[in-house]
């Protein structure tokens, strides 16, 4: 296990998760947000394969809040809050986002699992607080780019 703000990674050689290859801690900096991409190859791990699987974890600390989660990937990938499916396997082009879901004060673990069969592996998983606004005032959301990158508020 790795220690809380980190992401576990555990790498299988093929997809469906089979072929257990090793296990991994990921550090973002001061991002709890998980980006996996490896520059357009296999993780170091799962050596010259080009489809395999990753299952990620880890423990994070959240306020008491409504959230939503998004995830963007090379193929089909799922995320749980709490061993709850937030997110069903799915593939799409661009991001794919949760329905804000409130969230207890307290330490989560957020998992994703991932199958990568072709093009550039890349797995990318975030959450972000739902904006407050007061009464009697709209709610715009706008992106700068298609496929729901780079949001603003």
């Amino acid at each position: 296990s790795c220690p809380p703000g980190l992401w576990l990674l555990d790498f299988y050689g093929k997809p469906e998760f089979q072929d257990f290859k090793g296990s991994t801690c990921l550090h973002q900096g001061q991002d709890w947000a998980l980006d996996a991409n490896w520059g357009g190859a296999a993780p170091p791990l799962v050596g010259e394969s080009t489809a395999f699987s990753v299952k990620a974890s880890g423990t994070f600390t959240f306020e008491e809040s409504t959230i939503r989660f998004l995830d963007q990937s090379s193929g089909p990938s799922s995320v749980k809050l709490d061993k709850e499916e937030v997110l069903p396997t799915g593939t799409a082009d661009g991001v794919r986002q949760s329905v804000f879901k409130q969230v207890a004060k307290g330490s989560h673990v957020v998992s994703a699992a991932w199958t990568h069969a072709e093009g550039l592996p890349a797995l990318k998983v975030d959450w972000e607080k739902e904006q407050e606004c007061g009464v009697g005032s709209w709610k715009v959301q706008y992106f700068a780019q298609a496929g729901f990158q780079q949001h603003q508020e």
